[in-house]
């Protein structure tokens, strides 16, 4: 059975979940560290509130980037598997 090209598909659908989780790890990463630069900007010891953004952050754009990259090698073999028929 040849796998059809298509947003009907496994891959494309876990590939646009993922995205959209790792824009929600970044807009979280993103709101933790600017409350962190508030509360410290405020007076109080926030250090690790801008840590933990920045890792939350980090962790969502590595997130994303990597299933993208996973998703566009798929469809590559899929492709080149279609071609050489």
């Amino acid at each position: 059975m040849a796998v059809e090209p298509g947003k009907d598909t496994t891959e494309y659908k876990e590939a646009k979940s993922a995205s959209v989780w790792g824009i929600v790890a970044m807009v979280l990463g993103f709101l933790v560290t600017v409350g962190g630069s508030v509360a410290e900007a405020l007076g109080t010891d926030s250090e690790a509130a801008i840590i933990c953004g920045a890792i939350i952050a980090v962790a969502g754009v590595a997130e994303k980037t990597l299933v993208s990259l996973g998703y566009i090698k798929g469809r590559s073999e899929v492709k080149a598997a279609d071609d050489s028929k």
